[in-house]
């Protein structure tokens, strides 16, 4: 009897945690994000991936997006951009290594159902909680979910840090409030925490090339 009631509340755990790290929960004043997963050639059938989310439009009509530099070497050959079942061909317009900040730009995005990442207007609070919108290796798009744990000047920069149980792939992914809002763009993890580049870099970052 003991043993079913363990089995039971492990496989209700499981099944939970599955939830949580590999689907997109219906939040009541969460619109879910536009996110993909970049995928960079470096050299035959060798492949690096990140996150990036959609930030923009150029004056041409082609989506912008928004990443970390990192996850688009220097070696790249050529960049595709995967949502759900679709397939796009990325150009990288613009990078930063400091912040850790990249552009690129792709043609006939479908964001039916989904809206841009704008950033936040104020700097986060210790204890807010946060929604990660990435495309981790496990799974195409994900929501992760967890809290700011650390928010201070660290090196002349303010920083970001989250309690996000990321895994690799969810460089670029953008992080929001309970709101929907920006707080910035994940660009490494370290122990248990998430470092996150803040709205007020990134929208400094899209200021500087006229991202709207």
């Amino acid at each position: 009897m003991y043993r079913t009631y363990y089995v039971s509340v492990f496989i209700l755990v499981v099944f939970y945690s599955f939830l949580i790290t590999c689907r997109i929960y219906d939040h009541p004043e969460i619109t879910p994000v536009w996110s993909g997963r970049i995928v960079c050639n470096i050299k035959e059938y060798e492949n690096v991936s990140g996150s990036c989310c959609w930030v923009g439009r150029t004056e041409d009509g082609r989506h912008v997006l928004l990443t970390a530099s990192h996850v688009i070497p220097p070696d790249t050959r050529a960049i595709t951009v995967v949502h759900g079942d679709a397939h796009y061909k990325a150009r990288l317009v613009a990078r930063s290594l400091k912040p850790d900040l990249a552009l690129l730009t792709v043609r006939g995005l479908d964001t039916r159902g989904l809206r841009k990442s704008i950033p936040r207007q104020g700097r986060v609070s210790r204890g807010e909680s946060l929604w990660c919108f990435g495309c981790p290796e496990a799974c195409n798009e994900a929501l992760i979910i967890g809290r700011v744990c650390w928010a201070d000047w660290w090196d002349e920069e303010w920083w970001v840090a989250g309690q996000l149980p990321i895994s690799g792939g969810n460089s670029g992914s953008p992080v929001v409030d309970n709101r929907g809002r920006l707080v910035g763009i994940v660009v490494s993890v370290s122990g248990n925490l998430t470092w996150i580049v803040p709205s007020e870099d990134v929208q400094a970052f899209l200021n500087a090339y006229g991202v709207k």
